[in-house]
């Protein structure tokens, strides 16, 4: 009597029992077709199934860092405004390093109230930290770690630690 593989139960003829055997097509052949094409079918679907999360994760990453673009440059283009008229006396102090943005200090009445820091490896953003502080300025309330990571050149995931 033939055995079956461990893992996808395909039937194997065994030689030393089954060698006087007639050979059967359907047991020794078409079963085991049909097992791993429908194993493969499950596969390719899982694999289509994470390449649709991957593709919306990765957009979503395009529009946020598309609405950071749009929000600095906002601040960019009306922070002349905003200082002097003294209603929003809100001041954004930014730092760029290698013509990239790496930090954001969002300021009230010229006190540091929330600072974020980007960091890049290589083209790719791969981190935000964010910092809340009290109404002092040197105290934090809250703090959380974005870290970004890539596949291939394609973003794979973004994973949130709430640190305050």
């Amino acid at each position: 009597m033939g055995v079956l593989t461990s893992f996808l139960k395909l039937f194997k003829y065994n030689p030393a029992t089954d060698g006087d055997s007639t050979f059967n097509i359907d047991t020794a052949l078409n079963q085991n077709w049909d097992k791993v094409d429908t194993e493969t079918k499950r596969l390719s679907d899982g694999i289509n199934g994470l390449s649709t999360t991957v593709s919306g994760l990765s957009t979503t990453i395009t529009n946020m860092s598309s609405g950071v673009n749009n929000a600095v440059q906002s601040v960019e283009t009306h922070k002349a405004d905003i200082v002097p008229h003294g209603k929003y006396n809100n001041v954004n102090d930014l730092v760029y390093t290698n013509e990239r943005l790496t930090r954001v200090d969002e300021k009230i009445g010229g006190t540091l109230r929330k600072r974020t820091t980007l960091s890049y490896t290589g083209e790719n953003l791969t981190g935000v930290n964010v910092k809340v502080y009290g109404t002092n300025g040197t105290t934090v309330t809250g703090e959380h770690n974005d870290v970004i990571t890539y596949t291939n050149g394609t973003l794979s995931n973004v994973q949130r630690t709430v640190i305050l």
